[in-house]
Formats: structure tokens, sequence, C-alpha cells
């Protein structure tokens, strides 16, 4: 909750301001099974936490194993 008041009202309102002006794309990373994939010590629920999307978007080895299958049915092929 706090990270949408600090960053997605805001990022929100950017894009408002420049739509009349140029197109404007973007997307709200929301899987709370992101696999954790930083070396961060364990048992806490990261959610979808700042950077979560990267292993959807781009391959990586260390987050592979992690994904559960409904996230990982989530990634484009």
């Amino acid at each position: 909750m706090v990270t949408d008041r600090m960053w997605a009202r805001g990022t929100q309102a950017q894009h408002d301001a420049l739509a009349p002006h140029v197109p404007v794309y973007a997307y709200e990373f929301a899987d709370r099974d992101a696999p954790m994939f930083l070396p961060l010590p364990g048992g806490f629920a990261f959610g979808a936490f700042h950077a979560g999307d990267v292993p959807y978007l781009f391959e990586d080895e260390a987050a592979e194993p992690r994904f559960t299958r409904r996230s990982a049915g989530c990634r484009p092929r």
C-alpha cells in the first residue's frame, strides 16, 4: 500500500499528463507468487516486489526453478 501511494499514483498522473502528447504504455505487475530470485534472507512473503517482473521478461537461471506452475504460465513464450 505504501508503494502504491508513493509510486503508482504519481506514475499514473505522469501518464495522464503525457498521454495527450505522446503514446504512453504501462503495466502493473501484481503476481504475489513471483519467485524471489534475489539473495535475500528467506521466510518473508515478498509478494509482487520491485523488479519481480524481471524474470518474466528475461530468462534468469536463478529464478527459473522458483516459478510456480501458475506463475510460469504467465511468462511470454
